[in-house]
């Protein structure tokens, strides 16, 4: 299942506190590894370094849940399962063809 995650990192306070919390967001981030069954398709940030996106595969959601965890303490997040176009455009057709059926269109 894959899964897209987008984050967006918390800016309250002074200048100091935004300044430490960044300082302890960089450093857990330099010592993470993706969780056992956890791949990364993309881990992307935003140009003005608010967020971002990250899409990662997992066949267990618990490692999904496990990597955004370890970052909640400095982000908010959010988790969407997603699909390939391509697989959506197929659940799209079929549905309709079942709408026209049922429908008798």
């Amino acid at each position: 299942m894959k899964y897209m995650i987008e984050y967006a990192v918390r800016r309250s306070g002074s200048l100091e506190q935004i300044e430490t919390n960044t300082q302890t967001l960089l450093k857990a981030f330099s010592k993470w590894q993706p969780e056992d069954g956890l791949k990364v398709d993309a881990f992307v940030a935003q140009l003005d370094g608010a967020g971002g996106y990250a899409l990662v595969e997992a066949t267990d959601p618990k490692a999904v849940a496990t990597f955004t965890h370890k970052f909640i303490a400095w982000n908010d997040i959010k988790v969407v399962p997603v699909v390939d176009v391509a697989v959506s455009a197929e659940i799209a057709q079929h549905t309709m063809a079942w709408r026209a059926q049922v429908l008798g269109g």
